[in-house]
């Protein structure tokens, strides 16, 4: 995905948008509902790049896979949605509890978690 600075606008309003030569682009014709992009069915983990280029941010979203997606546009749009809220969750901690951190975790259930931790504090 490309997000152009110029494409967004400034306090005032405004867009950056400097002379281009590049034609508009044109909008996909298919919305996607809220549930089309319910990352439930989730079954790996990938990564999200934010890289910043001059005017232009490039997002790159890759690894990700989830069991219920139709098009690409869909499986990034899954990728954003679980992005946004681990982003979210961990503000809210940062906000809350200084130094507050937030773990997604997958294949491992809430008592195998809970095992594990109290091991890891038996041993230090």
């Amino acid at each position: 995905m490309h997000i152009s600075k110029r494409d967004v606008p400034d306090a005032a309003g405004a867009t950056d948008a400097a002379p281009t030569h590049m034609p508009a682009r044109r909008g996909h014709g298919m919305v996607l509902k809220d549930s089309e992009i319910d990352y439930r069915d989730l079954t790996e983990f990938g990564r999200i790049t934010i890289e910043r280029s001059g005017f232009d941010v490039y997002i790159t979203v890759d690894g990700f896979r989830f069991e219920d997606v139709t098009t690409g546009r869909q499986q990034v749009a899954k990728a954003f949605a679980w992005g946004r809220d681990m982003l979210a969750a961990k503000l809210e901690a940062l906000r809350l509890v200084p130094g507050g951190g937030v773990v997604a975790v997958s294949g491992i259930t809430q008592d195998d978690l809970d095992i594990e931790r109290l091991a890891r504090r038996e041993a230090s």
